[in-house]
């Protein structure tokens, strides 16, 4: 035992040493670059700025995508052949360079099955498990195509106020953790808090100072993609989802907490809706361990069931193995979500637990190719043992 522990001390210890220092964000670049950048391992294609007279920021990705089923519930196709679109827009509406000007956000994401089984609404193959967790984040449908965000968004206070109006993609805003690009939908955004898409929002973001902020959402829930978020009818209720971050060691590390109240109708056993209020807290933390390393963990609790599922952890690594190519890299996740009975359902187990393991190439500085891997312990908690999905995907960023 005392071997054990002091191999781990010296580890942390060589890790500490191998620690860069990081500065902390200048005034003002915290709030403006969560605006206007993506999260996460993007790209070396993203145009930071791209047009400095015209002021338009952009990112354009189009991707094919194969993945095959293990396990797949009955009347799926094991194998399927699928294209997904994601491109962001910012446009400059009035200039300010002090403090950072209007800006006009806009996100369009789509996805189509190339072959009948993929194309087929009844037999979509991200159905096909059964998760509560979402098989693959970036996928809407067989043959959709959404416009997720469109808002007007301005900086003041030297870029240390950000506030934003509109159909927002809530987690633009808001956990907001820099790992690899998992598929998982647990992993890319957490399950627990209410941060949906296409739904009337405004967000209000602040800079405290160089190492601290705060955001503050109210958000409309229930608008499905391709709904008018004006028509009320569309709607189910509202969430309030806060947001405090504080800078660490050196500006290695990032902690979030968010607190959050949503308020959503929920169909009853007598088949009418009855509204149900939840509470919850969420956090999260990342640490940049050296050049080569990065980890990352998330844990969040809700009073109802609500979203995919009222109890959540998940932990995960960014290893960049190969110094003479520091696009490539490689990704870990690990992650355990709990569900709670519901007025129409009851769990069978009530836990899903989720393993997935990518490995992203940047062949260039457009095209990257990125094999994936999932293994899913009672999927939908469901009592269905293993179930597991492996793909690949080629993109081509600009």
């Amino acid at each position: 035992m005392k071997k054990l522990l002091l191999c781990a001390a010296l580890f942390l210890g060589l890790c500490a040493n191998m620690t860069p220092a990081q500065d902390t964000p200048a005034p003002g670049n915290i709030v403006y670059n969560t605006n206007m950048f993506p999260a996460g391992e993007s790209a070396p294609a993203f145009k930071r700025a791209a047009d400095e007279n015209w002021g338009t920021q952009w990112f354009f990705e189009l991707v094919y995508g194969f993945w095959a089923l293990d396990n797949a519930m009955p009347g799926y196709n094991n194998t399927n052949h699928v294209a997904i679109l994601y491109a962001i827009l910012n446009q400059r509406l009035i200039r300010d360079d002090i403090n950072g000007g209007t800006w006009l956000r806009m996100d369009i994401a789509g996805s189509w099955g190339l072959d009948p089984a993929s194309a087929s609404e009844s037999s979509f193959y991200v159905n096909g498990i059964g998760m509560c967790s979402g098989l693959h984040t970036d996928i809407l449908g067989p043959h959709d195509l959404a416009l997720l965000e469109v808002s007007v968004k301005h900086f003041l206070a030297g870029k240390r106020v950000a506030i934003t109006a509109g159909m927002i993609k809530l987690n633009n805003y808001m956990d907001r953790v820099g790992h690899a690009r998992f598929t998982n939908d647990n992993f890319e955004s957490s399950g627990v808090l209410p941060l949906p898409y296409n739904n009337l929002a405004i967000v209000v973001q602040g800079e405290i100072d160089r190492r601290n902020w705060v955001t503050g959402a109210i958000t409309r829930m229930g608008t499905p993609w391709g709904s008018n978020p004006f028509n009320a009818k569309h709607a189910n209720g509202y969430a309030i989802v806060g947001e405090y971050g504080h800078i660490f060691a050196e500006g290695n590390a990032t902690a979030r907490i968010s607190p959050f109240f949503c308020s959503q109708d929920t169909p009853g056993r007598d088949g009418n809706d009855h509204q149900h209020n939840a509470v919850g807290i969420f956090g999260s933390i990342e640490y940049t361990v050296n050049h080569m390393a990065k980890v990352y963990a998330r844990a969040g609790i809700a009073s109802g069931d609500y979203q995919r599922c009222s109890q959540e952890f998940s932990a995960g690594t960014t290893l960049h193995l190969t110094p003479s190519r520091p696009n490539d890299y490689l990704g870990l996740g690990f992650g355990i979500f709990k569900g709670a009975d519901t007025a129409t359902s009851s769990l069978v187990n009530e836990y899903e637990k989720v393993l997935e393991c990518m490995y992203r190439v940047q062949l260039n500085q457009h095209f990257y190719l990125a094999p994936y891997f999932q293994l899913i312990n009672d999927p939908a908690y469901r009592d269905t043992d293993y179930a597991s999905a492996t793909g690949i995907q080629a993109g081509f960023v600009f």
